[in-house]
């Protein structure tokens, strides 16, 4: 019996993708998509177990073509497209102004029973009042008001 080297890429391209719908981080997707390509690939130009190392390369490079694309331009895209309407999204709070704190030597705003560090190009005390830009990282990028 001939070994099917190519159906055991695109079972595992089909498993990346079931990750994925639990995940949710886009990339197990890119993973899939280029298992099920490397797959085809092998269908079509008779890859069998003997040629796994070229295999395995079409893998890693339709691996990182994906991964690029969808950092670079689907994430993006879905990032503008869908705003949380959720009261505790951080999203939510950028615009309201918020009086600066110094918590173990950190310039931090206390938010929702939670204290986020604070990031802004201008030198800012405790006192300060600041507005909301945007979130940056584990915390917010301000700017100081007065």
């Amino acid at each position: 019996m001939e070994f099917d080297f190519h159906y055991y890429w695109i079972a595992l391209g089909i498993l990346f993708i079931i990750i994925e719908i639990f995940i949710l981080t886009l990339d197990f997707l890119a993973l899939g998509i280029s298992a099920i390509l490397t797959g085809l690939l092998s269908a079509v130009f008779g890859f069998g177990f003997e040629m796994r190392w070229l295999s395995g390369f079409f893998f890693m490079f339709f691996s990182i073509i994906n991964i690029f694309i969808f950092r670079k331009f689907l994430f993006p895209y879905i990032r503008s497209t869908i705003k949380s309407d959720s009261p505790m999204s951080a999203d939510n709070f950028v615009g309201e102004k918020e009086i600066i704190q110094v918590v173990s030597g950190e310039k931090v705003i206390f938010r929702d029973g939670g204290y986020w560090p604070v990031y802004c190009e201008e030198k800012i005390n405790n006192g300060d009042t600041v507005e909301l830009l945007e979130m940056h990282g584990g915390g917010y990028k301000v700017k100081k008001v007065f």
